[in-house]
């Protein structure tokens, strides 16, 4: 059945990053696709019908495992429909399931929330989510965020893909194709009052006919779907392919308190950082210029990845994209800076690591930070060449670097990873990232306006002999009699 929905259905209700942020008032009704797989048949109709009707092509011939019927293993970036065959035993007889696949159109998108790009991923007031892929940035965040593994990205263009719910047939009056092409009737649509009351209805009906778990999938993990599915064994979806208990529990931890705990963090150091006083400006080889050029290889590396970053990891951030070229130029220059982040990184721990171990001074001297941060350091213990602070921060980079690639890996090619490790990836990535991006802001902080010098050092390599006393006197009476600096 065709609902009377014609072209305002395709006013947006909400946009990529914001879920519910735009015109939420419903001015059409909510549209569904009820599926009775009771009455599916496997006749493939309505994955030619989606094929032609979105003239989707296919680029390849796989030949499947023999004893499966299925068309494909799972779905592409360029098949938005596949009837699924599942055999398995129930009761000791064989039960045969016939499932169509295809994307859910949940009520609350985890791919939409995903998102970082603005316009990538809509949700039309009628209920359907819609990929934009002249918006879409190939980040594949949607892929991990969608917990039914449906967007599949496009190997040639980059973009990522799924099923449109026919938004062009339907804002103009018109059903899904597949819908239009079923013989069994095994598809239907309308509105969603309408479709949840007839697949109610259905489902009861197949309880008196013997099916006492017969219900209706409509998962409230993701606050319900505009595809629906009447299930005979709906005790366990799992035997049609469809996951038990779908959520969007892990996108909205990423996008809701994981993004306030980044906020947080920031303003945090940003204010301990601004609330001590600077102290007195000062202006020997201190650095040789292979560890200067080290330094600033990692410094302008790791500026680069936050900066672009940060454009992926919090939606208003998303103007930095522009800055930097666009959202699918950082897509793809993101990892691979990200590399050179790393590798110059493990350049700087051969050069310094032997001087970063903490010792007994070092914890005389950290008794004494705040004295030292506060520019009151007369008191304050005199450091090795570097002081505990930087030894703490060269093992809080070290270490979450070791932790943002090791996720980032997994975050660059989330198709060769289950979603359990994607999933939590994204957690260990952001966790990684706040932890770098606070140790650098009080770094930046303390190098430029309370040890005034430390910047000169980094650039010149050399520094005056006050400023060498002052801040790392036990450094410098060893390089003033002569004497190297203890190695471990």
């Amino acid at each position: 059945m065709s609902p009377s929905i014609s072209a305002p259905a395709l006013q947006v209700k909400a946009v990529s990053a914001s879920p519910r942020g735009a015109a939420g008032i419903k001015q059409v009704p909510e549209v569904t696709k009820l599926i009775d797989v009771s009455v599916c048949i496997g006749c493939k109709a309505c994955e030619v019908a989606c094929q032609e009707w979105n003239d989707l092509g296919v680029d390849k011939i796989r030949t499947l495992p023999p004893g499966t019927y299925q068309t494909l293993p799972d779905l592409e970036y360029n098949f938005w429909q596949l009837i699924k065959f599942n055999e398995t035993e129930r009761d000791g007889r064989l039960l045969w399931t016939l499932t169509k696949y295809q994307c859910m159109h949940c009520e609350d998108p985890g791919c939409l929330r995903a998102c970082p790009a603005p316009g990538a991923i809509v949700q039309y007031s009628n209920g359907i989510v819609d990929f934009v892929q002249e918006n879409c940035i190939g980040c594949q965040f949607c892929v991990t965020g969608c917990p039914f593994d449906v967007p599949k990205i496009s190997p040639s263009t980059g973009k990522v893909y799924k099923c449109t719910l026919c938004s062009d047939r339907v804002g103009a009056g018109l059903e899904p194709a597949c819908a239009k092409a079923c013989p069994t009737n095994a598809i239907s649509f309308g509105t969603r009052e309408k479709m949840l009351t007839q697949a109610t209805s259905r489902a009861e009906q197949l309880k008196a006919d013997g099916n006492a778990a017969a219900t209706v999938y409509n998962p409230e993990g993701v606050g319900g779907t505009h595809v629906v599915y009447v299930l005979p064994h709906g005790d366990e979806p799992d035997l049609y392919g469809l996951p038990k208990n779908p959520k969007v529990t892990f996108v909205r931890l990423w996008k809701g308190p994981m993004k306030w705990l980044g906020n947080l963090v920031f303003a945090c150091t940003e204010g301990i950082a601004m609330a001590q006083r600077a102290a007195p400006r000062n202006l020997v080889v201190r650095y040789t210029m292979s560890e200067r050029v080290v330094h600033w290889t990692v410094a302008l590396s790791f500026l680069y990845v936050m900066f672009t970053g940060l454009a992926l990891f919090w939606p208003p951030f998303f103007w930095l994209a522009d800055v930097f070229g666009s959202g699918p130029v950082i897509r793809v220059w993101h990892p691979i800076v990200g590399l050179a982040f790393i590798a110059a990184l493990a350049v700087m721990f051969t050069k310094w690591v032997r001087d970063m171990f903490l010792d007994g001074e070092d914890r005389k001297w950290l008794a004494h930070v705040r004295e030292y941060a506060t520019g009151e350091d007369r008191g304050v213990p005199e450091a090795g060449r570097f002081n505990a602070g930087q030894k703490m921060l060269f093992w809080l980079q070290l270490g979450s670097a070791v932790l943002l690639v090791l996720s980032g890996v997994v975050l660059w090619f989330p198709g060769s990873f289950g979603r359990a490790l994607r999933e939590a990836s994204f957690i260990v990535h952001d966790l990684a990232a706040i932890a770098a991006i606070g140790g650098i802001i009080l770094h930046i902080y303390m190098g430029v306006f309370v040890t005034r010098g430390s910047v000169q050092a980094m650039t010149r390599g050399t520094v005056s002999p006050r400023w060498a006393e002052a801040h790392h006197g036990r450094w410098f009476k060893m390089m003033r009699s002569g004497t190297p600096a203890p190695r471990r």
